[in-house]
């Protein structure tokens, strides 16, 4: 499989559009006159044909440096964009689009409204959380870094999202005859051939065993098997650097069924316990494997921290909002916490098993950071079982928004950027 072909069709799924690694640092403005675009890094082409094809604006033929003019599909107004392709794969981290609910409103006279208020852009050239300077991403680095070795993310769906971000983030600099991607249902792998070096993701939403990994999709008729680790720890082994995550699997009700000895006791042998509590049990099972099974003179270890969930609109001051629908700029506030967004005793649960670990594990503490990009998320532009969202969904943000997923590029660039800082 073509990598560039499977990731921009993700990117497009994932994201509808996403325009950060396009902005030169300045905001995309709107309801200008007339509009061009200067596209300076070629690669940077697949991010405007996701623009694009989400939006419907028509574009010329375009070439390095070429002045591009765009008119809506819904009328000839023309649509009004503003910014510089000069950043690098490497560069705008965190700048991303959560959606453009607004464009092709009844209010915009048929224009794609594009501008701070509806894309979300930040001014500046990097979006940083107080004066937090990290080191960029730099592509050729990361995969020097990786020569000879396997880089394995495992968990849920964010960690997922990590994984393509990852991928995207060092794909643009390898030829395609020297890249390949493999997909599994629960096993993808992208290799670098030139490098010999594989960045690969194993499905274990929970690290620990379920009935629910991937036939049973009813939350009602999960049962976690706290005592075991999930199957695809085989895949584990053997790894240079190993980087997990689980969270919002568990966040499906305030208590859990769990089942310690075999699933043949089903509905008879399982215990329902608070999920901070089986949480924690569920963490330690996955420590004691890493401590029993992980040579830390051979193997790195990370573990990303909860990715918050913006569903509760309420929780930001905004009594009226659907969620994180039409939020186009990231809360202000600072140390803004939701308690529905993250919940603390899992995250000191997180604190409590790593500090106790033989095996380091850096601890990539994301969740406060990302707290503040209620504007980030996928939103009505996600898709559900494979599908984009319907245009009858969409207009039902209150049921279908997803607040859990982020656009790529997006937040999960920056969860790469620490990662990269400490390979």
């Amino acid at each position: 499989m073509n990598p560039g072909s499977y990731l921009l069709e993700r990117v497009l799924k994932l994201s509808a559009f996403s325009l950060a690694s396009l902005t030169g640092g300045k905001p995309v403005t709107g309801r200008q006159p007339s509009a061009a675009v200067t596209i300076t890094a070629g690669h940077r082409i697949r991010w405007v044909k996701a623009f694009i094809a989400t939006t419907g604006v028509r574009l010329g033929p375009v070439r390095r440096g070429a002045s591009v003019s765009h008119r809506t599909t819904s009328g000839d107004s023309p649509v009004a964009l503003a910014w510089t392709a000069g950043i690098l794969s490497s560069g705008v981290l965190g700048l991303d689009v959560a959606a453009a609910e607004s464009s092709g409103s009844s209010s915009s006279g048929g224009r794609v409204a594009l501008g701070y208020q509806t894309l979300g852009f930040l001014s500046g050239t990097m979006w940083t959380v107080g004066s937090c300077q990290i080191q960029r991403f730099d592509a050729e680095v990361a995969l020097e870094k990786l020569r000879g070795k396997r880089l394995v993310f495992s968990g849920d769906s964010l960690q997922r999202n990590q994984w393509e971000s990852f991928v995207c983030m060092v794909e643009w600099t390898i030829p395609p005859q020297k890249k390949s991607l493999t997909l599994g249902k629960v096993h993808n792998v992208f290799k670098a051939k030139e490098y010999n070096a594989t960045i690969e993701f194993h499905w274990a939403p929970f690290l620990v065993q379920s009935n629910t990994d991937i036939n049973i999709k009813e939350a009602k008729k999960r049962i976690i098997k706290v005592d075991s680790v999930s199957d695809t720890s085989k895949d584990w082994e053997g790894a240079d650097i190993l980087a997990f995550n689980t969270y919002v699997w568990w966040m499906y009700g305030i208590r859990v069924k769990t089942l310690w000895g075999s699933f043949a006791n089903g509905e008879e042998g399982y215990a329902q316990l608070d999920t901070p509590v089986a949480y924690k049990i569920g963490l330690k099972t996955w420590a004691n494997w890493i401590d029993s099974n992980i040579n830390p003179n051979k193997t790195r270890v990370f573990f990303t921290t909860m990715s918050p969930i913006h569903s509760k609109s309420e929780e930001w001051g905004r009594e009226d909002g659907l969620k994180c629908f039409n939020e186009s700029e990231p809360l202000k506030k600072k140390n803004f916490w939701g308690n529905f967004a993250a919940n603390k005793e899992m995250m000191s649960a997180v604190d409590e098993v790593m500090k106790k670990m033989k095996v380091p594990v850096s601890v990539l503490n994301v969740t406060q950071l990302s707290m503040y990009r209620v504007d980030a998320h996928s939103s009505i532009y996600t898709e559900t079982g494979g599908k984009l969202l319907t245009p009858e969904e969409r207009a039902d943000p209150k049921k279908h928004a997803d607040c859990i997923h982020w656009c790529l590029p997006g937040v999960p660039d920056t969860w790469n950027q620490l990662l990269f800082a400490h390979l």
